[in-house]
This record gives C-alpha cells, sequence and structure tokens, in this order.
C-alpha cells in the first residue's frame, strides 16, 4: 500500500507531461544562411539550395500524429498562395518529401532546393498544418538583386593578347582589362579611375564568352614615364572594386620643397624628398656640395672642384608604393658648414636623377646660466634679506626673444637688461634683486626663455619655522602589534630637525605613554610631552626642499596609541604644531577563535569518525557470530 501513492503521483506526472506536449507550440522556422530573417536576395535564375530549421520535437505530441511543413508562394497581383512543396514528419522523425523542390536533411533541417526565376519574386511562406496545435507560418520575401562586383584589372599586349609583367618598357602598347559583374538590377558600366584625378568611362563593353561577366578594354598607346599611376576599376554600388598600378621601367624623377630644410646647430636634420620610381631600390644615393654648383643641360648637377660628397646608398629610407615614393634621409651633425646648396644624386637600373635643396641653421635662444646670490643651484637666506637673481642668455636667431623670470608662487619678474646687451647674439645678462623675501617665497625660481632647448631653475629656502600644509587632522589606521609609518607634508628650508614631540590630547589633558626617558639633546616641548624617539624608532625629513615628508615610525602598536595626538617639530628658526588620529583595532581575534573552533570541529569529527567505525566492526562481528550459530 505504501507504494500506491508514488504511483498515483507519476501518472499524474505523465498526464501534465503530455497534456502540455498538446497544447505546446512549434517554434517558428529558423534560416541560418540569411543575415536578414525576413529577405532573401539572389541572383536571376540562380538555383537556390536555402536550409530552414524547425524544432520538431515540440511539433511531435502524444506519438500519434504527423506534421507536414508546407511551401507556398504567393502570386503577383493577388494574396492567393500556391503550394510549392510539402515535407511530411512522423513522429519517429522520418521524413518524406513528393517534390524536388523540398529536400529532407538531418533531424529538424530541411532544404528548399529551386531555381528561381522572375516569377519567383514574391513572398514565400513556410507553414506547419495537420495536428492538433496552433498553426505556424514564416513569411520570406525572395527578391533579385545581388551587388555588382570587379572581378578582375589586367594589362594585357596589344600584339599578342597575352598578360603583361610589370615594369613596362617604355613606347610598349597595353590594353587595360576590366571584368566585372554588373549585378541585378543592372549597375552602370565600370570606369577607370587614375590616382592623379583623372578618370575613363568604360561604356563600350563586350563578351568575352562569360555568360556572367562584362569585360571592358582601353587601349594605352606608348606607354610613358608619365603614366604610371595607380589605377582602379570602380562600379557604383559594388562590393568590391580592383586597383593596380602601371609601372614603366622610367629613371627616377625627385622633387624638393620649396623651402630650405631647417637644422640647428650639432643636432641631426630628416631630409625628405617626393620620388616618383618604379622601385624602392636604389643603385646610387648621394648629396654633394661644393662653392658653386651649377645645372647641366642633361638635367644632372655637377659640383666643381672641392666638393663635398655624403653617401646614402646603404642608408635611406623608402616611404610609400610605387611610383608614389617618399625618400628620407638623415644629415647627422648639422654644422655652420653644412649651411648652403647641396645636390642630391639617385640612381636606378634604368637611369639618374638629381635635384637641388638649401639648408640652413637656426640658432636657438639658449639660456646660459641662472644663480642666486652668485650661488648656481640653491641659496638659503635670513627673513627680510634681499637676494640677487642673474639669468644670462644669447638671443640666438629671435631678436625677440626675452627672458621670463618666475617665482615658485607664479608671480613674473621684471628683469633689468642693459641697454648694450639688447642687440646681436652676445651674452645678455638679465638681473633682478628681491627685496625684503619672506617664507611663502621659498620655492623654485625658473629662468624661461622661449623655444630655448631648456629652461633653468635654482631653488630659494628661506629661513623659517617648519609649516605643515595639509588643512585637515590625518587618521592613521593600524593593527594591534603590527609597525606603522606616519607621513607629514612640510615646508622647510632644512631637513635637520632640532625638536620633535608629541603629546596625547584627552579631554583637555595630556596622557604620556609611559616609556621610559632618555638623554636626548632635543629642544625642550611642552609640559606632559614625550620626545619622538620615546614614541617612535626613527624620525626623519626627506624629499627636494622646500617641500619635505616627515617621517615617523612606529615599530609595534598597541591599544596605549589609540586617540588624537600632538606633533611640535623644530628647527633652527622655530617650531610647528598639528594635530593627528591613531585609530588602532585589536588583533585579529575573530580569525583566531575561527581557527580555535576549526580546530574543535575536525577533532569532533574524527572522534565521530572513529566512533561509528568500531560500531560498524562490531556490528559485523556479531552478524558473522550469529551466521556460524546459524550453520551449526
Amino acid at each position: 500500500m505504501g507504494r500506491v501513492p508514488w504511483l498515483l503521483g507519476l501518472h499524474v506526472l505523465t498526464f501534465f507531461c503530455n497534456l502540455s506536449l498538446i497544447h505546446g507550440q512549434c517554434t517558428l522556422f529558423e534560416f541560418p544562411s540569411i543575415k536578414n530573417d525576413s529577405t532573401l536576395a539572389i541572383k536571376p535564375s540562380a538555383r537556390l539550395l536555402l536550409p530552414f530549421e524547425l524544432d520538431i520535437q515540440n511539433c511531435i505530441f502524444n506519438g500519434t500524429k504527423q506534421v507536414t511543413i508546407t511551401v507556398s508562394n504567393q502570386n503577383k497581383g493577388n494574396d492567393i498562395f500556391n503550394d510549392v512543396c510539402k515535407i511530411l514528419i512522423h513522429p519517429n522523425g522520418t521524413c518524406f518529401s513528393f517534390r524536388p523542390e523540398c529536400k529532407c536533411g538531418a533531424r529538424g533541417q530541411f532544404y528548399l532546393n529551386k531555381t528561381m526565376n522572375t516569377s519567383d519574386e514574391t513572398l514565400w511562406k513556410w507553414s506547419i498544418g495537420e495536428g492538433k496545435i496552433v498553426p505556424e507560418r514564416k513569411i520570406l520575401f525572395v527578391m533579385q538583386k545581388y551587388a555588382p562586383a570587379v572581378k578582375q584589372l589586367t594589362f594585357y599586349s596589344t600584339t599578342d593578347n597575352a598578360s603583361l609583367t610589370h615594369p613596362l618598357e617604355p613606347s610598349t602598347s597595353v590594353d587595360i582589362i576590366c571584368k566585372y559583374d554588373k549585378g541585378y538590377p543592372e549597375a552602370s558600366p565600370a570606369v577607370l579611375k587614375y590616382s592623379k584625378g583623372m578618370t575613363i568611362n568604360l561604356a563600350a563593353s563586350m563578351d568575352d564568352g562569360n555568360e556572367e561577366l562584362s569585360t571592358a578594354r582601353f587601349r594605352m598607346q606608348n606607354v610613358g614615364c608619365d603614366d604610371m599611376d595607380t589605377i582602379s576599376c570602380e562600379m557604383p554600388r559594388a562590393d568590391k572594386n580592383l586597383t593596380t598600378t602601371l609601372l614603366v621601367k622610367c629613371p627616377p624623377s625627385l622633387s624638393a620643397p620649396d623651402t630650405p630644410f631647417v637644422s640647428h646647430s650639432g643636432s641631426p636634420t630628416n631630409l625628405s624628398f617626393h620620388l616618383s620610381s618604379y622601385t624602392k631600390t636604389l643603385n646610387d644615393c648621394k648629396i654633394t656640395m661644393g662653392s658653386h654648383l651649377k645645372r647641366q643641360s642633361n638635367n644632372e648637377s655637377q659640383g666643381e672642384h672641392g666638393e663635398r660628397t655624403r653617401s646614402f646608398v646603404n642608408n635611406y629610407t623608402m616611404l610609400g608604393s610605387p611610383p608614389t615614393l617618399r625618400l628620407q634621409l638623415l644629415l647627422e651633425n648639422v654644422t655652420q658648414k653644412d649651411v648652403g646648396a647641396w645636390n642630391l644624386i639617385v640612381a636606378n637600373d634604368a637611369g639618374t636623377d638629381n635635384v637641388t635643396f638649401e639648408v640652413e641653421i637656426e640658432i636657438l635662444p639658449q639660456i646660459i646660466e641662472l644663480s642666486l646670490d652668485n650661488s648656481p643651484i640653491s641659496q638659503t637666506v635670513e627673513v627680510n634679506s634681499s637676494v640677487d637673481i642673474l639669468c644670462a642668455y644669447r638671443k640666438g636667431d629671435d631678436p625677440n626673444a626675452e627672458v621670463i623670470l618666475r617665482m615658485a608662487t607664479g608671480t613674473k619678474l621684471t628683469a633689468k637688461i642693459p641697454a648694450a646687451d639688447q642687440h646681436g647674439n652676445n651674452k645678455i645678462e638679465a638681473r633682478y634683486t628681491l627685496e625684503s623675501v619672506g617664507c611663502e617665497d621659498s620655492g623654485e625660481i625658473s629662468c624661461e626663455l622661449p623655444k630655448a632647448r631648456r629652461n633653468a631653475t635654482a631653488t630659494l629656502l628661506v629661513k623659517c619655522p617648519p609649516r605643515y600644509t595639509e588643512e585637515v587632522v590625518k587618521i592613521f589606521p593600524g593593527i594591534e602589534g603590527d609597525p606603522l609609518e606616519l607621513r607629514f607634508q612640510l615646508i622647510t628650508h632644512t631637513q635637520e630637525i632640532s625638536g620633535c614631540h608629541v603629546t596625547k590630547v584627552s579631554q583637555g589633558h595630556h596622557e604620556d605613554l609611559g616609556h621610559r626617558k632618555t638623554q636626548t639633546d632635543e629642544a625642550p616641548g611642552p609640559a606632559g610631552s614625550r620626545e619622538c624617539r620615546q614614541f617612535a624608532s626613527g624620525y626623519k625629513i626627506i624629499g627636494t626642499l622646500p617641500q619635505g615628508t616627515l617621517e615617523i615610525k612606529l615599530d609595534r602598536l598597541s591599544q596605549d596609541h589609540n586617540g588624537t595626538w600632538r606633533l611640535n617639530i623644530s628647527n633652527e628658526a622655530g617650531s610647528a604644531g598639528f594635530n593627528f588620529k591613531l585609530e588602532i583595532t585589536k588583533a585579529r581575534q575573530s580569525a583566531v577563535a575561527s581557527n580555535n573552533s576549526g580546530y574543535v570541529a575536525g577533532v569532533v569529527t574524527v572522534v565521530i569518525i572513529i566512533v561509528v567505525v568500531v560500531i560498524v566492526v562490531r556490528y559485523r562481528e556479531r552478524v558473522r557470530e550469529m551466521m556460524q550459530r546459524y550453520i551449526r
């Protein structure tokens, strides 16, 4: 009797499963080969093998009914659909088709196999019928349309109609052949486009025996060096156009910029030239310079006796693709003797060419010296003293170059320049006297010159008490027993510390740490305070002055460190005080307790396992004894 409820539940479950299949719907048709699941574009008179998928698992219900898939298309001019083919699917998955337009594939896969004509450019419908299910259908619009494409672009000899290889010899006659598919609807004929801007319409086309492709021909008589170009065969709306290059075996053709190449003394200069050539390889590449250069009638430049030559035949860079190239040369360590006219000569297998260019040197403004009271790096002065600032520089080729003196605060200083130093490329000394300096004047003073390769800086340090620069009370979290490093940002003229004291602040009175007292040379601190060396293992000021960082290291934190502290730090000019807070949490007792509880749980588990094993062993022994007694 105990099994009856269980069997009853099984029958109820089976009933509901079958009921869900009876009312379940077939999944919509899917066309895996079509990106747009509503439109299919095909070529005219093309054979279409269109796969479509159907989840027949939900279509075969109760194991008794068959499923019929009907493929139909709509008559043009009305809404009537005519059946094209049908597929019959049995519950066991067996598939039958009685017309060749429909084919069965793997389970759940089927195909429409038909040559599409103009009349087939209409709506097609896939539907499911027969069986107690809600009919499902899928509408697909089949249209005869595809994009044009250029298939081939080649050069042919006009004499033997054979394809030609590059580069062509000068005076060769050549046919440019472009083969293309017009697409559907047919696109406009192809055109030839030259990168130099010329366009040739290929309206006249001919049939070369290929029904799918059209062939257009353009004849070029006696090609020359000027005919080298990149040529493309293009069609509107084309998925693919083709490009080729017409190369003629000609000498290189150079062109130089109209303006001189400008360099700075002692620096390298990049020389860049436009070059037209059928190849990137040069047999010769050199520049020459003489006292005079003259242009010969054969388009060659030749220097007179005593000319200088630099060869680049193994050290040039060629950018781009033939025939449009850019030749780059690196002229190293340009000096005053390199100023003037140069002649560049290049050669390939077909000949040589040369071009004249100019090199000039631009002398940049230069800062020579910056000093504070004759100190070139830094100077430490008393408050209210005066400081003489000197910035020596040269204007170079820029007569309008003016030096700028700038304080660390951003304030610009108007320097005095002697009238005799206003002109020429001689050393100019700009001077300024900073009167009655204050603590806020500490910092870098810069001497700046537009276009100069570098500016100069010097540091002014004013003897002032240290100043804490952070506006908030810093909070340092820590864990009991761990070390901790405290860092504070200061403005100070020195890294020397004459006094460092800490005082614990608690409800208006001070609490010390109870550390032992030691002898020290530090200045005395506030009442109830302790020296930093009693509070920490070490302290120091680091960084580039006047911006400094005070580091205080605590070796081992305790609960006594918790709370707000007052730090007083002193140098030779005075002292400063500020508060900070330590938040010390107890050691990770929760983790320890967790480890202990885990240990106890492990021990208990082991004991339980041992007890269970003992019970099982004893039970088996008793069973064995009873069996032996029974046998006897």
